[in-house]
């Protein structure tokens, strides 16, 4: 699954950037997708089936988390 994660500041992003490459190898930090408004405009891209994983992690950093649907992002509720 792609896992989009959004942060509420850079700073916070940034931090998270290191903590999801730990975990996630493929993770990257990229631009904010525009149909995605909120945020300070980065977001942390990773392919994992551990969406668990990812939903902690991107608590950690006060992150809002998102799945790819049929090429569109969805916020994923717990």
């Amino acid at each position: 699954m792609t896992f989009l994660i959004s942060f509420p500041s850079t700073k916070l992003a940034l931090k998270a950037e290191k903590s999801f490459q730990k975990q996630f190898e493929d993770s990257r930090m990229i631009p904010l997708p525009v149909q995605i408004s909120a945020s300070c405009g980065l977001a942390i891209l990773t392919e994992t089936e551990d969406k668990q994983a990812v939903w902690e992690l991107g608590e950690e950093f006060s992150g809002t988390i998102y799945w790819k649907v049929g090429g569109e992002y969805q916020q994923l509720e717990r």
